[in-house]
């Protein structure tokens, strides 16, 4: 779920671990909609504005299955408005197993857990930034608008003209819903929905790093830097 909405929705990580279900409007038409209003439990996001995102219809599929059956399974209760949409999960055993207040993921536990998921899908170590780069290039390569999708994905322009003119909900979803991506209908093995999918989960967010040795010490092993990133 955490993997859906950093790679389909293009949120920062901390608007990841911050999203909570009432900011959740998937019954909206012609896609739903998520509110981007906050960076972790801070009372702003890291830009200090609140975008509407719209909601891919592969991840509307995700999320509503999360928010029927999946969240219940692995905490336990059904959610409520208030809960965030992808906690740490409760430990199985020990102290605070039965806590209803499960801890917030922060970005170490979100980076673990994508740099596994990665290791089992046979994909070289990349960012947990890097899902966001690669939806918004990969939505960019089918065909979106950049100036259009940049209002669901991060603050307005500082153009004064830019800051002046409305984009229609309608017309955002609408170069959201341009990037191919399908679910995989493991009964059929095939491509669900009628989109044509991506080549393989390898093909998804390649290119879009530098590769580097982090040090000779480590000089096989592969990381992914930033093109934003003044680090080095």
């Amino acid at each position: 779920m955490a993997n859906a909405l950093l790679g389909l929705a293009g949120l920062r990580v901390g608007e990841m671990g911050g999203l909570r279900f009432r900011n959740l409007s998937l019954d909206m038409l012609p896609l739903g909609r998520i509110v981007v209003a906050r960076s972790y439990n801070k009372r702003c996001t890291k830009t200090k504005v609140v975008r509407w995102m719209p909601v891919h219809p592969v991840l509307g599929h995700i999320l509503r299955e999360w928010q029927a059956h999946g969240f219940e399974l692995t905490m336990g209760r059904r959610p409520v408005p208030d809960d965030l949409v992808v906690p740490t999960p409760p430990p199985p055993k020990g102290k605070g197993r039965h806590s209803p207040a499960w801890r917030m993921r922060d970005k170490n536990c979100t980076r673990k857990c994508f740099l596994r998921d990665l290791r089992n899908l046979g994909i070289d170590p990349r960012r947990v930034h890097d899902p966001r780069r690669t939806f918004i290039s990969l939505a960019r390569e089918d065909g979106a608008d950049k100036d259009v999708l940049q209002r669901g994905t991060h603050q307005p322009p500082t153009d004064v003209m830019e800051l002046y003119t409305n984009v229609e909900w309608s017309k955002l979803c609408g170069e959201v819903a341009k990037l191919r991506m399908s679910l995989i209908d493991s009964k059929r093995d095939g491509p669900s929905g009628g989109i044509a999918p991506r080549a393989s989960s390898a093909e998804f967010g390649a290119g879009l790093g530098a590769v580097k040795t982090k040090s000779q010490r480590f000089r096989v092993v592969k990381w992914w830097r930033r093109r934003e990133s003044n680090s080095t």
